[in-house]
């Protein structure tokens, strides 16, 4: 093995902070987030906005 291959990538801490799981506060978080944003998403697309395009068709198609 040449020295190349002995060094050591992350420090302990690192390695620690990459191998923990998130929290569930964290975890909760980003999947309420998420619900959000697509349900955002959902919204704009059933209400109608001008001559009966719903808002994502308007904006592909000005």
């Amino acid at each position: 093995m040449n020295d190349l291959d002995k060094i050591e990538l992350r420090s302990e801490k690192v390695r620690k902070i990459i191998g923990d799981m998130p929290s569930g506060f964290i975890r909760h978080g980003i999947t309420i987030i998420t619900c959000i944003i697509i349900l955002i998403a959902a919204t704009c697309y059933f209400i109608p906005y001008k001559n009966g395009q719903n808002i994502i068709e308007y904006i592909m198609n000005p």
